[in-house]
């Protein structure tokens, strides 16, 4: 692929319902649609900070500990087309 050309990449991945406090740094989870990673705990907020990973232009946020999320346990992606 040349450098500056689009692709598509599909992915699957494996998830399960969990809480964000039971979240490590790092890990990545889905929410509202998006994609967002762990960054820091935020005890004084009672929550993590959080982070999307889509575009240019991150999102970043406190979410509470108890915040519902999808968290992804396993990926497999194809090649890009």
């Amino acid at each position: 692929m040349k450098l500056g050309t689009n692709g598509v990449l599909e992915c699957r991945f494996g998830v399960k319902r969990a809480r964000l406090g039971s979240v490590n740094a790092g890990g990545v989870f889905l929410y509202r649609r998006r994609l967002w990673i762990v960054l820091n705990p935020c005890q004084a907020q009672g929550g993590k900070l959080v982070r999307t990973l889509e575009g240019a232009i991150h999102k970043s946020q406190v979410l509470p500990s108890k915040t519902t999320i999808w968290y992804l346990e396993t990926s497999r992606c194809g090649k890009v087309q």
